[in-house]
């Protein structure tokens, strides 16, 4: 029982230190100069729009375009995969410079994944029956953000954490 209140306190805090951080010091000026670090959920990936077209070859084209969520700016370098239900084998390329990717196929069943260094990877299932163009906005990934705060008096760590939770309000 006590071998067990041990782990369950030892990961409450490795979870409380990995969800904030504090750097804290007095300036020359006097007053109190605080960098508070908080944890930031990421944004959901997710297929914006797809177009099909019919295909009178045996082939099938899958292509795309990946962009940034919120701003719709172009994803260079973004890992995409195709795999089948019934192969471990996949075929996997990058985004060209303007974000887009395209494979030709047979038609069947493909999982779809896309994954790149800041956002947050995106996965789903695709029937090719027709050449389809997909549109993926990918959401930025987990992670922390730095709020530097000054104060004239000495701030406690909840006092801090409020000042940083207003000013990711402002954001």
């Amino acid at each position: 029982m006590l071998g067990r209140i041990k782990n369950i306190f030892i990961f409450i805090s490795i979870v409380g230190l990995l969800s904030s951080c504090l750097n804290a010091k007095k300036g020359t000026d006097g007053l109190y100069e605080y960098d508070y670090c908080i944890a930031k959920r990421g944004e959901k990936s997710k297929i914006i729009s797809t177009k099909d077209s019919f295909s009178t070859s045996d082939k099938m084209i899958i292509s795309g375009r990946v962009f940034e969520l919120k701003s719709e700016e172009k994803v260079w370098g973004a890992i995409v995969s195709l795999q089948t239900d019934t192969s471990y084998n996949k075929i996997t390329q990058t985004t060209d410079s303007i974000g887009l990717f395209s494979f030709a196929v047979r038609p069947q069943n493909y999982k779809i994944k896309v994954r790149c260094i800041g956002f947050s990877d995106f996965e789903s299932e695709i029937i090719t029956n027709t050449n389809r163009h997909i549109e993926i906005g990918l959401g930025k990934a987990n992670g922390f953000v730095t709020y530097g705060i000054k104060s004239k008096r000495k701030l406690t760590k909840c006092q801090l954490k409020m000042k940083a939770l207003k000013l990711s309000r402002q954001n």
